[in-house]
């Protein structure tokens, strides 16, 4: 009995790793095609019957793309959104956040709640409410308008990830800095931010993965070549008479290693920050 009962055990295992194995195959079939057609010259992108490796092998189309087109331009834009819509969002959501984590106030409970209900609003429903307002207060096509727009959408969500996090913090720490005469905010600075370290950068990796991945917003509120952000920038190579499929695929992985390199470089304190934040007690 014990050696079928070891039996069984090992089957379902090796069962388990060939669904697993199966599982991974078919995630990565289309990621090594994406990779592999990066590298054909066009012809070659729409032969058929395809073929998976490269033949010839080619970097003309990276090179195009970092060289003789306007996505270093794009990725800069971007950069800067996205830096300072971090920058921005982190501080009033951290604000909010220790507030209703650290007060007894009327109505909290339901002023948390409609925070979070503007974060359910599609975009859709707003774009062109925003795209009027901008154009009336002359900020179409600028950085400011992005920044904001990008600012008031990332708040509700941010709030309620510091203010799981903050919770956590034992308030003793704080009552025993004011004994030594810090005040509440110099508490707040002095103590929770530095504590709060992987629960700012698990906000800052979403802030920055949400304002990176935008294509409405940023294709609304912008018009020139030199405001576009790189997600506009992608559908320079879906023309009318089709896709250029090695500039399409080389401009999407370009476009998706600065969130690589960041979760890459803060991964622990982004799951730190996530788990930490998901419980409270």
């Amino acid at each position: 009995m014990i050696v079928v009962g070891k039996t069984n055990l090992w089957i379902k295992r090796i069962l388990s790793y060939l669904l697993l194995l199966l599982a991974c195959v078919i995630v990565l079939i289309p990621i090594v095609w994406f990779v592999s057609t990066s590298f054909k010259p066009y012809v070659k992108t729409i032969e058929y019957p395809p073929k998976w490796i490269p033949d010839p092998f080619t970097l003309e189309n990276y090179s195009f793309i970092l060289f003789g087109s306007n996505a270093m331009r794009y990725v800069m834009n971007s950069l800067i959104v996205s830096g300072m819509t971090i920058i921005f969002t982190l501080i009033l959501a951290a604000h909010i956040a220790y507030a209703t984590a650290r007060y007894k106030f009327r109505f909290k409970n339901a002023l948390l709640f409609i925070i979070l209900m503007t974060s359910m609003i599609p975009g859709i429903c707003v774009i062109t409410s925003l795209y009027v307002i901008s154009v009336e207060l002359h900020m179409h096509d600028t950085y400011k308008v992005l920044i904001i727009i990008f600012t008031a959408g990332q708040i509700p969500t941010q709030v309620w990830l510091l203010k799981g996090f903050f919770e956590k913090i034992p308030i003793e720490l704080e009552e025993s800095a004011k004994l030594d005469g810090v005040s509440t905010l110099g508490g707040f600075y002095k103590i929770v931010v530095p504590l709060s370290t992987p629960g700012i950068a698990a906000g800052s990796v979403l802030v920055f993965v949400n304002v990176w991945n935008d294509w409405l917003i940023s294709a609304t509120m912008t018009i020139s070549e030199g405001m576009r952000l790189i997600n506009v920038g992608l559908f320079d190579y879906i023309k009318d008479l089709g896709v250029d499929w090695g500039k399409f695929t080389a401009y999407s992985l370009l476009s998706i290693l600065p969130i690589l390199i960041l979760f890459l470089s803060v991964q622990k304190y982004f799951i730190q920050g996530l788990t930490a934040g998901a419980t409270k007690g």
